[in-house]
């Protein structure tokens, strides 16, 4: 028996690995006639870097709207980077940019939001990209291989391609 793919979590760092990661999203969705909602997750700023907010911010008013416009830039960069990938797709290619329902963008930890996201919009697979190889993989971990340990939802995590 075959997988039921009907929804698919792209996740993505902005990141040109990430765009390559987006081929094999577009791909299976295409193949198996899913929808596909995008993920960016800003990471919080740190407690010091918080600080040092507050600090340079001064009121309370200007932090929050400096964190607002952060994710707004989020936002805009994704739209603009998607648009740009599509636009640069061949022809038999494009009909994909159907298949995305959703461009989601917050603040919170990566792990953490993949995990809730693809649960709360019942996903069938998570597909992401990953920049580790080698021992820092095995030593530091990553984003992919957190999310993998802590999700029954299978993930396609798409390597560095050979360059």
């Amino acid at each position: 028996m075959q997988p039921d793919i009907k929804r698919i979590l792209y996740c993505t760092d902005l990141s040109e690995n990430s765009k390559y990661a987006c081929r094999y999203a577009l791909y299976l969705a295409c193949k198996t006639d899913a929808e596909i909602h995008v993920l960016f997750v800003a990471e919080k700023p740190s407690p010091d870097a918080m600080v040092t907010l507050e600090t340079y911010m001064r009121d309370f008013g200007g932090r929050e709207q400096f964190l607002k416009k952060r994710l707004d830039q989020a936002k805009e960069m994704l739209s603009n980077q998607m648009k740009q990938y599509f636009s640069s797709l061949p022809d038999d290619e494009k009909p994909g940019a159907d298949r995305i329902k959703a461009l989601n963008v917050c603040e919170s930890d990566p792990v953490d939001e993949i995990l809730k996201q693809s649960e709360r919009l019942k996903c069938d697979l998570i597909v992401m990209g990953t920049h580790h190889k080698g021992v820092a993989y095995t030593f530091l971990g990553s984003v992919s291989k957190k999310v993998m340990s802590n999700t029954r939802i299978p993930v396609m995590v798409v390597p560095l391609p050979k360059t």
